[in-house]
């Protein structure tokens, strides 16, 4: 799923487009509640704030794939994302280790998802 943002982030993240893959789904659906309303309002950050300080990227050094980066969520949650160009795809999200332990055996060539379903944002959210 492409999520679309005219926004641009901060130093090392130049953001038009996010795109959303199955395995984020997965990871997504297996926290607790709390936590998907906290990611939830991660990803509306990034499509709509992009350029907050804490969505800034930090390498996955164990990762195979240097494109590659571990985005703050909260406190203890993470993002797994591939950066190339305008780029972002969300991989994986959990807590801090166990985001990069999957970062690490599962990224050696974590390129776009095969099929994809493109959504633009819009500038106000929906009642």
């Amino acid at each position: 799923m492409h999520l679309v943002s005219r926004s641009r982030a901060s130093r090392d993240l130049r953001l038009v487009k996010v795109s959303i893959s199955d395995t984020f789904l997965h990871a997504l659906a297996r926290l607790a509640p709390g936590d998907i309303k906290r990611v939830a309002l991660f990803v509306d950050k990034l499509l709509h704030q992009p350029d907050a300080a804490r969505l800034r990227p930090e390498i996955v050094h164990d990762a195979a794939d240097r494109a590659v980066r571990s985005l703050k969520v909260t406190h203890d949650l993470r993002a797994i994302v591939r950066s190339e160009g305008e780029t972002l795809l969300l991989l994986w999200v959990a807590r801090h280790d166990d985001a990069y332990a999957w970062a690490r055996d599962h990224c050696h060539d974590c390129g776009p998802p095969p099929m994809s379903v493109d959504v633009e944002a819009l500038d106000s959210a929906a009642d």
